[in-house]
């Protein structure tokens, strides 16, 4: 995978950006590929609440330069040619990724050809860019062949706290896929939601063929839950059982709504096609995200009963811990009811936290 190539390239990138103030860029994104905002300038229809003007509301991810594609290659293995179009709207995942300032990272992700899951891309050049806190352009780090399954495995040298995008493009069609990593500080403040049946409906999304756009349809109310957080300061973390194919279309869609966060996961992982992801252990996802990145859950969203004993694993507590459907309430937790449950749970946080942030900025 030239593994060691691409780490001296990137090493010999950090030494240029030891600062983590952000830049400014422009905020096009002309690959088409529709990405989380942090949060998004006023005259783009995203604005913080002006009174508290001093939350720290990292906005770097929406930051990012445009990216300018290289040119297509022939493919290693003998494939059909699909239309450039389509392939820069294929069904791919990179994982985002959650770490400590000064830690190693590791990006995992799986390219599949033509939005078929059970055609995986594998033995192609994979193209891998970078770019981050600190950092003007996007930088080229290497290629890698894909393994036999479509999936790619990068191994990154200790990153200083900021915000990161590794970009990585398929060289046959210009497929391509982002995975947004964060370096923080250990204890950072945290708010997790379970994207299905909170934010959206999952059944549509299980339900419609890949490569296809289901009819999605947002939960009253969940989009400003979620910016309440962000505005606060935590840092929001979104999860999903969907598909790792629909992870293009799910992005898109969020970033229609211009829903804030700063990762989200899928719990299905890159390795598997089967759907629902149910019998993946949320518990696990959430531990290793907790030892990983020493992040500190103050509050979690849910829907599902194995959301209620993950959030007790990681020590959400009871009365921090919202449910919303059939499993309301269960184990002490607290169930948002009604149609107007989540509005009103947002007017009791406005109460409570308007003006404050969680860290004391």
């Amino acid at each position: 995978m030239h593994r060691t190539s691409i780490i001296s390239v990137l090493l010999a990138a950090l030494v240029l950006f030891p600062s983590c103030d952000t830049k400014e860029g422009d905020t096009a994104d002309p690959e088409g590929e529709l990405r989380p905002v942090v949060s998004r300038p006023s005259s783009m229809g995203l604005s913080l609440r002006q009174d508290a003007p001093g939350c720290l509301v990292d906005d770097t991810f929406y930051q990012a330069p445009p990216f300018f594609y290289p040119e297509q290659e022939p493919w290693i293995q003998e494939r059909e040619t699909i239309p450039h179009e389509t392939g820069r709207t294929a069904c791919n995942l990179l994982h985002d990724v959650l770490g400590t300032s000064g830690s190693a990272v590791r990006v995992e992700g799986r390219f599949v050809h033509n939005c078929d899951p059970g055609a995986p891309l594998a033995g192609e050049w994979a193209l891998v860019y970078f770019w981050g806190t600190g950092l003007d352009g996007w930088i080229h780090l290497g290629r890698v062949l894909t393994d036999g399954q479509g999936r790619v495995e990068l191994a990154l040298p200790p990153l200083p706290r900021g915000r990161y995008i590794i970009k990585v493009v398929i060289a046959g069609d210009l497929s391509s896929s982002n995975g947004y990593i964060s370096m923080l500080d250990r204890g950072a403040p945290a708010v997790v939601f379970d994207l299905d049946d909170l934010i959206g409906a999952l059944s549509p999304a299980l339900e419609a063929a890949p490569g296809t756009s289901p009819q999605e349809a947002l939960t009253p109310d969940a989009d400003a839950l979620v910016r309440h957080h962000v505005e606060q300061g935590y840092e929001v973390l979104l999860f999903t059982r969907r598909p790792f194919w629909t992870a293009t279309r799910t992005r898109g869609w969020l970033a229609s709504l211009e829903l804030p966060f700063q990762a989200m996961h899928f719990l299905s992982g890159p390795e598997t096609t089967e759907q629902p992801a149910s019998a993946v252990p949320v518990t696990a996802w959430f531990r290793e995200v907790q030892n990983r990145a020493g992040l500190v859950f103050h509050r979690a969203y849910g829907s599902a009963l194995e959301d209620i004993y993950a959030f007790e694993a990681v020590g959400v507590p009871k009365e921090e811990t919202y449910i919303i459907g059939e499993h309301a309430g269960e184990r002490d937790t607290a169930g948002l009811t009604g149609t107007e449950g989540i509005a009103r749970h947002l007017e009791a946080l406005e109460v409570l936290e308007g003006g404050t942030c969680v860290l004391g900025e």
